[in-house]
């Protein structure tokens, strides 16, 4: 059973936390996505170009960090500001 899905069909079938250390392993990492879930409840950011709802997500730029890519992204895509969010990742 998802764990949530949008008008499109798509879903979010897992969640694995990892520690962020760990997300080095898994090369080339080209974007990261951000799940942000609250009392079993997830985030999704309006995209007004596709119409649809979606989990913010950004590509990785050479020699960025997961960290550097996904909080900027997360506040641009939601315009949500001043959190501290604990992160983890789930390499795809």
């Amino acid at each position: 059973m998802p764990l949530t899905a949008n008008a499109h069909h798509e879903q979010l079938l897992q969640y694995m936390p990892v520690h962020e250390a760990a997300i080095a392993a898994y090369t080339p990492l080209t974007g990261a996505y951000v799940i942000f879930e609250h009392n079993e409840q997830f985030l999704f950011a309006y995209n007004t170009w596709r119409r649809q709802w979606e989990l913010p997500s950004g590509g990785i730029e050479p020699g960025e960090s997961p960290r550097q890519c996904s909080l900027p992204v997360f506040f641009f895509k939601t315009g949500v500001w001043g959190l501290a969010p604990i992160l983890n990742g789930s390499p795809f």
